[in-house]
């Protein structure tokens, strides 16, 4: 409340016989929690130790990017806190890593959890190298 006066979110977009299913953004924001851009795709997901070393991987899918923050889907819990590394699949070259803060974890349903990292920036670790090229190899063979 500002100045005494309450405002309220926009409102979703209207359903239209020429949109009968309107998509926006703002549909994005909703499910992802964040603002931004919607960026579907695979990532291969790992926790970080204080030394940038990263734990065993798993999968998730990415649901939104803006400058800031990576929203994203897992079916593993994370605590808030934790570093992240996303090793984003791409089609036409190696995995994009981006690397986080978890700002926050909750339970999207179905078995999924959907996690809004913070970007920071790509810390300069040589186990972080190694997991990274490791999971370059493991995408060019399963092509």
């Amino acid at each position: 409340m500002a100045g005494g006066r309450r405002t309220t979110p926009p409102c979703p977009a209207p359903m239209t016989l020429e949109n009968p299913h309107p998509t926006s953004t703002a549909t994005e924001t909703a499910a992802s929690g964040i603002e931004g851009h919607p960026f579907k795709a695979v990532a291969d997901l790992a926790e970080l130790n204080e030394k940038f070393v990263p734990g065993p991987h798993w999968s998730g899918r990415t649901n939104t990017l803006s400058r800031s923050q990576l929203a994203l889907q897992s079916r593993r819990m994370c605590q808030p806190g934790r570093t992240i590394i996303a090793a984003i699949h791409r089609v036409d070259s190696g995995p994009m890593p981006l690397v986080g803060t978890v700002a926050r974890c909750e339970y999207a349903g179905e078995g999924q959890h959907l996690l809004v990292l913070d970007l920071i920036p790509l810390p300069d670790s040589a186990a972080m190298n190694h997991w990274l090229a490791d999971r370059a190899r493991e995408l060019a063979r399963m092509a």
